[in-house]
């Protein structure tokens, strides 16, 4: 919605949810409805939070540019008429209303020619919207069905409902009708919403208004797709709603309003299905894009840890996944997260993990105690409903500061400097000393982002959110181990999919999430422990690493790495930490192709979480990273020939300073390379490349582009185009291009694909 004042963090705007939205983001909800249901005259369109109405400005705009090309000077009556017929919306703000209306009615001076009203005949006047096309209503009030331009159904529902949870102890007024509709029993159970999220109900109640063939276009909170609350609505929502296309702008939230809010955004595009019960075909499809900064090429940063404002949104092809709607019908978030972050590869690696290994929560029945810190408070509260008693065993303790360790990585032991003495000594009669026992040592404390995994025989207070995990037996060997599974890149790479906020919100992982990870080393022998505990003992004595110029106060020669996943210059550390992640993969069995999954995530494409472009990610591919793409691509090819045809693929790369050119060629067996050739281009290959970059663009809206990675296909032969930044260049992309060649082969493909 597009409240005047939404800018302050505790403006009425905001306490109403309303947050503004982009100009881009709208042209391209605008375009995408237009592929569905090209907007014309005699249709009819409905924003239900409409605020100051950005929404029908930009659809009356479209309606005037079809309707009145450049040079037929249309009439104001028409002007009129066209958005009197056409252009509706609801707010329950009067003040928002009022800007909608004036901005309409500019909107129309402004394609008056000549551009003033004077001596237009038929006494022309201005169009009255208020309560005929602009509503100041409660659009879950009873007043909504009594009007009368309401009653009708609309082509088009497109708009920003309010993102806000409501809180039932303390509901606004306006709040009151939109909390009855939750309530109530047929709402809660053919049409939840999950988490009292204002806006999935505005996404329910959207859909009554539509036409048989309308269709409907909402931004809504990012978590919607993620966060388990919705599992119940996504379930719901996708069986009875036919969601056609997502756009999960999650990555972009940090550059899309430049800083007028920061919570991630998704596009639905969706209608009812005509039948509510029916069951969903198995080929049914939801396209998802899910853009990141590194592609936006007009206005992503220039230098690492800046952001820009996005005036424009590119769609680069490698963000264009399709999922099956059966998959997200299961409510799970997984699929959303593999959409952007992995792919069906990753999906099956963790399911047969998860297949054959127990899990850390297996553990606990035994083996194991695992809960979060203890929820301690400072001041003693002798009643009431808060009533808490004093807890001696933690005065006179030092507590973990995690703020000492926020930003550092492979760290094995913990720096004096990040602990401090501990002034909370009561907890709650109602939760009692829960947590209490993972702070007694020996034991490993995890911190909520993952980011450590610390073995210590300190007692120390785990504080809130954070983890402690201790021995029912005392096993210190045990515990170290574990303290170094939980350190690798592996471990990493499972929390990252099964929590819910990494990747789309905060860096913080849930205690359920850790509970579900694979365990490798769970039936280690003693001897076998012994070599993780002496790996230990080496990791606790390396020298510390300081990566740039940030040094932590009080640390400085205690703590190891800075920045997570960036490889260090330290000649002990590194070998070490490469000697880790090789046993965690040799104790669950990994192949080569599934480390480089986990390798390619956690060191290369992570770089890019949270709208970031780092380094290691967009920085361009060395020749032999170059090769290692190329090997990987031809080994995977020629795996899917086996021994059924006497054939093997030759694959060669060429490129320049923007762009990578990969040539595949099936060829017989006994004349295949056994290498792959990487060169750089010249001179005219180059230009070749760069007319080819300009015919990939394809301008899809007023500021929303789609680049299309090319593959064309001659023969035998393959060519494959793509930019030349690294995480386009993994031996993990590499597998996922050789099962989209292997595909479009089988299907016949002989021209262009894009």
């Amino acid at each position: 919605a597009e409240k005047p004042d939404a800018a302050g963090e505790h403006s009425a705007g905001r306490q109403l949810g309303a947050y503004y939205t982009p100009i881009p983001v709208i042209n391209l909800m605008l375009s995408e409805l237009e592929e569905r249901r090209p907007l014309e005259k005699g249709m009819r369109v409905l924003d239900p939070s409409c605020g100051s109405g950005a929404f029908l400005v930009q659809c009356y705009r479209r309606l005037i540019e079809k309707e009145f090309p450049p040079g037929s000077n249309p009439k104001p009556g028409d002007l009129r008429d066209l958005l009197t017929t056409s252009i509706f919306g609801v707010d329950v703000e009067a003040d928002a209303c009022n800007v909608a209306e004036l901005s309409l009615i500019l909107t129309l001076l402004d394609n008056v020619t000549p551009p003033d009203l004077e001596g237009q005949r038929n006494n022309f006047k201005l169009p009255k919207l208020r309560n005929e096309n602009i509503f100041c209503l409660d659009f879950f009030g009873d007043a909504v069905g009594r009007q009368g331009a309401l009653q009708s159904k609309f082509d088009w529902v497109v708009g920003n409902p309010p993102w806000k949870r409501l809180q039932p102890k303390k509901l606004r007024p306006e709040e009151k009708a939109l909390w009855k509709w939750m309530q109530t029993p047929k709402h809660q159970n053919e049409f939840p919403v999950g988490g009292n999220q204002a806006a999935r109900a505005f996404a329910w109640e959207a859909g009554k208004y539509l036409t048989s063939e309308g269709e409907a276009a909402l931004f809504l909170p990012a978590m919607t797709l993620f966060e388990d609350a919705a599992k119940h609505f996504r379930t719901s929502f996708f069986g009875k709603m036919k969601v056609h296309t997502v756009v999960n702008f999650a990555n972009l939230a940090e550059v899309l309003s430049a800083g007028r809010f920061r919570v991630p955004g998704a596009v639905f595009f969706y209608r009812p299905r005509p039948e509510a019960n029916a069951p969903v075909d198995e080929g049914e499809i939801v396209r998802t894009y899910n853009p990141l900064v590194a592609n936006q090429e007009p206005t992503r940063p220039v230098r690492e840890r800046t952001r820009n404002e996005s005036w424009s949104i590119v769609i680069n092809a490698s963000e264009i996944r399709d999922i099956p709607t059966t998959h997200v019908m299961s409510g799970s978030g997984l699929p959303w997260k593999l959409a952007t972050w992995g792919s069906a590869m990753d999906e099956r690696l963790l399911t047969k993990l998860e297949r054959h290994f127990r899990s850390l929560g297996d553990l606990e029945d035994d083996l194991l105690i695992v809960a979060e810190g203890p929820a301690l408070e400072a001041e003693h509260v002798p009643e009431g409903d808060k009533r808490n008693v004093r807890v001696e065993e933690v005065v006179d303790k030092r507590v973990l500061d995690v703020t000492e360790l926020a930003r550092w990585r492979n760290i094995f032991s913990i720096p004096r400097a990040a602990t401090k003495n501990n002034a909370n000594h009561y907890a709650s009669v109602r939760r009692g000393s829960r947590g209490l026992a993972v702070c007694r040592p020996p034991h490993v404390i995890v911190s909520a982002a993952r980011t450590f995994a610390i073995y210590t025989e300190e007692y120390l207070v785990v504080p809130p959110r954070q983890i402690g995990i201790v021995s029912a037996t005392d096993d210190t060997d045990f515990l170290k181990a574990l303290s170094l599974y939980l350190s690798s890149d592996f471990a990493f790479y499972h929390q990252f999919f099964a929590s819910t906020e990494l990747g789309v919100k905060r860096d913080r992982a849930t205690l359920r999430a850790l509970r579900q990870m694979p365990i490798g080393i769970a039936d280690l022998t003693r001897s076998q422990l012994t070599a993780w505990a002496d790996l230990h003992a080496q990791l606790v004595r390396t020298r510390p690493v300081r990566v740039g110029d940030v040094r932590r106060k009080g640390a400085t020669n205690e703590s190891q790495s800075l920045l997570p996943f960036d490889p260090d210059d330290d000649n002990t550390l590194s070998p070490l930490i490469d000697e880790l992640n090789a046993m965690v993969a040799a104790s669950l069995n990994l192949t080569d192709g599934e480390r480089a999954l986990i390798h390619d995530l956690v060191r290369i494409r992570l770089e890019l979480n949270d709208g970031r472009t780092g380094e290691p990610a967009v920085r361009r591919p060395t020749e032999p990273e170059l090769r290692g793409y190329a090997r990987r691509l031809k080994a995977e090819l020629d795996a899917f020939l086996g021994g059924r045809l006497p054939k093997r693929h030759d694959v060669a790369v060429v490129y320049d300073e923007l762009s990578g050119m990969v040539a595949i060629d099936l060829v017989a067996a006994g004349k295949a390379a056994r290498g792959v050739p990487v060169a750089r281009a010249d001179d005219r290959t180059a230009r070749e490349l760069e007319r080819t970059r300009q015919r990939l663009r394809q301008q899809r809206a007023q500021w929303v582009y789609f680049d299309r990675n090319l593959r064309i296909y001659e023969g035998t032969r393959t060519f494959i185009f793509k930019p030349m930044q690294r995480f386009h260049w993994t031996e993990s992309q590499a597998m996922l291009d050789a099962r989209e060649v292997i595909a479009e082969t089988l299907e016949g493909a002989g021209a262009e694909r894009d």
